[in-house]
């Protein structure tokens, strides 16, 4: 019996460790014919050209450039042209249908056997009220294009699913996930785990 107990004591503590482990998976595109950055210069620019100004755009630009940088290529020097632009863009869409949350839920169980014989008893409830929730695909795309003649290098774009999170949550995580193995294999769609 206390073997019995000690085993669905793992059990309940691995599902609730498996529950709590946090973190999101991104799925990954990537086309590209991107010579891996040597130094580049490269600006950071909106793909529409109505975000150029905006605040929103201006964070998200800055941490773009941020990641650029990690992989080999530096900020455009004022009052000078840079070889590269990079086009970014963003944005949410609802995932089609509402799904209902449920509150938590409590369970009940034992059980007895003997030589030549077994029972077992289980229950299950909810507590608490279900909730509405709305999935939201949330999208970062980045285009590489050479300045000199409009010819596109790289295009890229990561997406998460998630609920309850704003773009601006969502934007590290994207980030993270695009610049995981720059520029990466052209032409392959992978799953990247980030976020804790």
């Amino acid at each position: 019996m206390k073997q019995t107990v000690r085993f669905l004591f793992l059990m309940i503590a691995t599902a609730t460790l498996a529950a709590c482990s946090g973190g999101y998976k991104s799925d990954v595109t990537r086309f590209h014919n991107l010579p891996r950055p040597a130094g580049e210069s490269i600006e950071v620019m909106a793909a529409r050209a109505d975000r150029q100004s905006s605040l929103e755009f201006g964070q998200y630009a800055e941490l773009i450039g941020a990641r650029l940088g990690t992989v080999g290529y530096t900020p455009p020097i004022a009052g000078q042209g840079t070889p590269l632009i990079a086009y970014v863009d963003y944005g949410l869409q609802p995932v089609a249908g509402v799904t209902y949350e449920e509150g938590s839920s409590a369970s009940i169980g034992m059980g007895t056997g003997g030589r030549h014989t077994s029972f077992g008893l289980g229950l299950s409830f909810p507590i608490g009220e279900s909730k509405p929730r709305q999935e939201y695909v949330y999208i970062l795309s980045l285009d590489i294009v050479r300045r000199g003649d409009g010819v596109k290098l790289y295009e890229g774009k990561s997406t998460i699913r998630a609920t309850g999170k704003t773009l601006n949550e969502m934007m590290p995580l994207l980030a993270d996930a695009l610049f995981a193995d720059f520029p990466g294999q052209s032409g392959t769609a992978t799953r990247v785990k980030v976020g804790n």
